[in-house]
């Protein structure tokens, strides 16, 4: 057996029964009949990076230890960008690889760098830049990556309306799909996943045009926006057929959609209230500038930050060739624009976060202020207040257990309402953020994402509601590779009409080492994130 994951960035039964319906997704619509269907349920956060490791590993945020894109480390002091390196529990390419099945992996968020693995990895989101460095093996850029200039991780053009935002969108996956499909016909494989980021990012921008209930929502718009979906079900259907028959096809994504009805400044609301602290004072005597502009004025660094992108990627080559020649780790030098901002010294607590709040406390004896901090939190935005956007607020030692809490996991996780975001920059007055049609984005994460498995062991025409940590113990299964005895997922068995077999072992991972980044490919990532909204 060999199996195809295809990963639909925060893809949603919300817009897909209804595009199957009308028609636009047949290639879609017929895997759901021939095989077995429903929801995948997300972790918390229901946010791309720590969903997207637990589909890599079976296991939950508190084994993988990826909450967000970022985590502080209470030791060093330091807010770091994570990588794959950052996954603390061994991800399916590796598990295969060291079984000695082939595996290629094309975009997957949360790869980078790279494991070096029997088979091929290209990274997605949080890869810096595509290049000899951050592809394995090396000549897998040269032969396919820089012979496509439409090839990116984000596309992160201007686009100037919905049919450019449409058409630029399209480019991009079907750029993806080609290399993919290349790939596919030169390499052997026993698992083949590629991942198609731009659903995330369109419905991010354009939920507007999709859903009905939206402001600002036309027919026309829509049929604009369907013409990207058409193109997907295409994309959909080339590489199943690619793939060739005997193939086991899983189709997932990370999370699901939904429309934004608020954003919530939480370091805003930390920083108004005292428990946050900025390297340099506010000047409430110059009223006539924005508060950003002011700290402009006092950070240099964030003063530089305006200018600075333009300069990154010329710079890219160069400083990853100077490194190379000091023999530095990246990790030396990596930095983080809140850090630049945030006065860790005098600072209570801090967020980090986009889908779900990791809250941080940076000295470990301040509980009387903590509680303080957290009753006050919940009175002003918990369900019971007149602004409920948070659900609730736990400690990690509630979800994970005392005996495996971290250095580098949050003190207390915030659990936002349906359709509230998190903003993590502290640099605006205003807490609180309609999600309305004016706003930057009108679409937002929600938990439940899909899930479609077909193929001849198939249970056809099955409905059955998965968790996103079932993925990759499934696929170990049906791969007759070995499930580490930690797994938090389990083999979905009602989907198939014979059970694969599941065998379990102790699986014990060497630690990766620290995140290569160096302060211009964090730097890079970091705009991608801004770009897609996160930041």
């Amino acid at each position: 057996m060999r199996v195809l994951i295809i990963g639909l960035d925060g893809f949603t039964w919300t817009i897909g029964n209804k595009l199957i319906h009308e028609g636009y997704m047949p290639r879609l619509g017929a895997l759901v009949q021939k095989g077995c269907h429903g929801d995948l349920n997300s972790v918390t956060p229901y946010e791309t990076s720590p969903a997207w490791s637990s589909f890599q590993t079976g296991c939950l945020p508190g084994k993988t230890g990826i909450f967000a894109f970022h985590s502080y480390h209470h030791e060093q002091r330091l807010i770091r960008l994570n990588s794959f390196q950052q996954i603390s529990k061994a991800s399916i390419w590796e598990l295969l690889s060291d079984a000695g099945k082939k595996v290629i992996s094309i975009n997957m968020p949360m790869t980078s760098p790279p494991p070096k693995v029997n088979g091929i990895i290209i990274p997605g989101l949080t890869c810096p830049e595509l290049s000899r460095e951050t592809v394995y093996p090396p000549e897998i850029f040269d032969t396919h990556i820089q012979p496509n200039p439409d090839y990116r991780i984000v596309d992160n053009t201007k686009k100037p309306d919905l049919k450019s935002y449409v058409e630029s969108a399209m480019t991009t996956e079907q750029c993806r799909c080609d290399v993919a499909l290349k790939l596919m016909q030169e390499q052997p494989w026993d698992l083949f996943s590629v991942e198609m980021q731009s659903t995330d990012a369109f419905q991010h921008k354009n939920w507007w045009s999709l859903d009905p209930q939206a402001e600002g929502f036309t027919q026309e718009a829509y049929l604009q926006s369907v013409r990207f979906y058409q193109q997907i079900d295409e994309i959909i259907g080339r590489l199943v057929d690619g793939a060739g028959e005997s193939v086991l096809t899983v189709i997932v994504s990370d999370h699901g959609f939904c429309a934004k009805k608020a954003e919530i400044g939480i370091n805003t609301w930390l920083y108004q209230n005292g428990y946050l602290q900025l390297n340099m004072p506010v000047d409430d005597n110059n009223a006539d500038k924005s508060f950003k502009e002011q700290l402009k004025q006092r950070v240099p660094l964030i003063k530089s930050l305006a200018g600075w992108y333009g300069q990154l990627k010329q710079q890219f080559v160069a400083s990853r060739e100077n490194h190379q020649k000091k023999g530095q780790l990246y990790s030396e030098k990596v930095v983080s624009h809140i850090r630049e901002i945030i006065d860790m010294d005098r600072t209570v607590a801090f967020c980090l976060g986009g889908m779900g709040g990791s809250l941080y406390i940076t000295k470990k004896d301040q509980k009387a202020q903590v509680d303080e901090l957290i009753q006050k939190l919940l009175d002003t935005f918990g369900p019971h207040s007149s602004n409920p956007l948070i659900e609730n607020v736990r400690s990690m030692e509630e979800i994970c257990g005392k005996d495996t809490v971290s250095d580098a996991y949050p003190d207390y996780l915030i659990s936002l309402a349906p359709g509230v975001e998190a903003r993590i920059s502290p640099l605006e007055q205003e807490i609180i953020k309609s999600g309305s049609i004016g706003g930057r984005q009108t679409g937002t994460h929600a938990p439940n994402g899909i899930f479609v498995m077909s193929g001849k062991n198939v249970k056809a025409g099955t409905t059955l509601n998965a968790e996103i940590i079932d993925i990759a113990p499934t696929v170990l299964a049906c791969l007759s590779t070995a499930i580490p005895d930690y797994t938090d997922g389990s083999v979905l068995n009602s989907a198939f009409v014979e059970p694969p077999a599941a065998a379990y072992q102790v699986v014990s991972k060497d630690d990766r080492g620290d995140a290569d980044y160096s302060d211009i490919d964090q730097s890079v990532v970091e705009k991608q994130l801004k770009d897609l909204g996160y930041l």
